[in-house]
């Protein structure tokens, strides 16, 4: 006969009457995807990406440039550039409000 809790990791936990269960500090405002199998319920943690960022996780031609970028710069490969010659109206006026506030 298979014991209950084999794991230390395990536990007993009891579902309330809205079905909710408590997993405990470590899990506080954590996201976690739920698979439902043979009535077992596996919980895995996730990391939600926002929608508009996703492309970055999807395409990997510009997922590995990114990395490039990212080793580069620790690496202090880096050249200084302006690029307010592309800032609108509209990015110059919230700039100078950031410098105000």
């Amino acid at each position: 006969m298979p014991k209950l809790l084999e794991k230390p990791s395990e536990r007993l936990v009891v579902a309330d009457n809205r079905g909710r269960i408590v997993l405990g500090a470590e899990a506080s405002a954590k996201a976690f995807s739920v698979r439902v199998s043979d009535g077992d319920y596996i919980l895995t943690p996730v990391k939600m990406v926002p929608e508009r960022e996703m492309w970055l996780w999807t395409d990997n031609e510009s997922r590995s440039s990114f990395e490039r970028g990212i080793a580069d710069a620790k690496a202090g490969r880096v050249t200084e550039m302006d690029f307010t010659q592309y800032l609108t109206a509209e990015d110059l006026e919230e700039l100078e409000d950031q410098d105000k506030g």
